[in-house]
């Protein structure tokens, strides 16, 4: 993999002739110690072997996006084999995979934006693509036009990546949870952890016995507020669900006259790890807003069994590659979130207006109806014919009631 990246980096000098590998070696040793203090322990690696690393590594990520914009990458030996390009991909956003993101934008504005030559992208518009190809089965192409006016500064990739998913509703609604409450330049960096790509040379890097809270899994789930009820219950109380066209977020859950709508989600390998980086990322950070968090409570509290995954599947909601829908509901049940308030998020309206529903007596009536006497066709007219016939019944005894007096 070492010599991809001293490949890139050859890439990377190419697109700027006036900039010289020097150049960038400074540039990067300008910014070491902002770099160094991102890390929640020390980094004992001397300048150069640091500075060569975090060069190596920026180069890389931004030749790679550039590759990728440019459809360039499948011509590329590295990327020879499918699972080699996936494998990378999802690497990235491993949250002890993170680079500053100042490294990135640096490497980028001196090849790219320095030579003057017309370029149509910015680095924030390449990372979207690069989201959009890997993980298009979970946000629309159209939300990153939308939104990309608002973006703040991110600290990292995976910082931009969460906000991203950001519900629009929750970006729109300033006075909720304070979202990235950070200026362009943040005057403290967010803490990374110790590793900063998945193909460093990290055997360099000592590792104390001491392990990092970033990398510590997610405390035992609490919760302060009752629970919403599974796929099973909800159905039975009258609720239905129904997947949703219009969406910019998977985040983005609406219910409305007794119909649930979720967004689709697709479900692979690697979705848990995704999904546990991403809720780390919101646990490590005190300034993100809780959005995935929230997201991750809601599917948790629905899904108790692969009855519930099977009722979203056949609802378009869940789709999965998974080995069978036990497993689906395994992942959910397992990712664990800690303390959660079910009070104080962006779904709370949500909630209090499905358990609101969940109460009306006349909703479960109805819905036991149906459940009962109209599971398909032919028992719903077996039911409507009955119920004419004591209907005709009824109407007869009163007729006869009547003529008799």
């Amino acid at each position: 993999m070492e010599k991809h990246k001293w490949r890139y980096l050859d890439s990377i000098l190419e697109r700027n002739p006036l900039k010289t590998l020097k150049d960038y070696i400074n540039e990067m040793v300008k910014w070491e110690y902002v770099v160094r203090s991102c890390y929640s322990d020390d980094v004992y690696w001397e300048r150069t072997e640091f500075v060569e690393m975090i060069l190596l590594d920026g180069c890389f990520i931004v030749e790679f996006f550039i590759k990728l914009k440019k459809d360039l990458l499948e011509m590329d030996p590295l990327f020879s084999t499918s699972w080699m390009l996936v494998l990378i991909g999802y690497d990235m956003l491993l949250l002890e995979n993170q680079i500053p993101f100042i490294v990135l934008l640096r490497i980028f504005e001196m090849a790219i934006l320095d030579t003057h030559k017309p370029f149509k992208y910015s680095l924030v518009e390449l990372a979207f693509d690069f989201f959009f190809n890997f993980f298009h089965e979970i946000m629309p192409s159209a939300y990153k036009v939308v939104m990309m006016d608002c973006i703040p500064r991110p600290h990292h990739l995976l910082d931009l990546f969460h906000w991203y998913l950001i519900p629009t509703q929750t970006l729109n609604n300033q006075s909720n949870l304070p979202i990235f409450n950070r200026t362009v330049e943040s005057k403290k960096p967010f803490f990374l952890s110790k590793v900063l790509f998945p193909c460093s040379n990290s055997a360099k890097l000592p590792i104390s016995n001491h392990q990092s809270p970033l990398l510590s899994p997610p405390s035992t789930p609490q919760v302060t507020s009752k629970m919403i009820p599974c796929v099973a219950e909800l159905q039975l109380a009258g609720v239905k669900f129904k997947k949703r066209v219009e969406w910019s977020s998977i985040l983005e859950v609406k219910f409305s006259n007794g119909v649930l709508e979720i967004p689709p989600l697709s479900i692979n390998s690697y979705t848990k790890t995704l999904f546990r980086n991403l809720l780390m990322f919101e646990e490590c950070y005190p300034k993100a807003r809780i959005c995935f968090m929230t997201y991750i409570v809601f599917m948790d509290c629905i899904i108790n069994t692969s009855k519930d995954v099977a009722l979203l599947h056949r609802n378009g909601i869940i789709n999965h590659l998974m080995g069978s829908n036990e497993e689906v509901a395994h992942l959910f049940n397992s990712l664990g979130y800690g303390l959660f308030d079910f009070q104080n998020n962006y779904l709370s309206d949500l909630y209090k207006d499905v358990e609101k529903h969940c109460k009306t007596k006349w909703n479960m009536w109805w819905a036991s109806l149906r459940r009962n006497y109209f599971t398909s066709p032919w028992a719903g007219l077996a039911t409507l014919a009955a119920a004419i016939v004591i209907l005709a019944t009824i109407i007869q005894a009163i007729f006869a009631i009547l003529s008799y007096k």
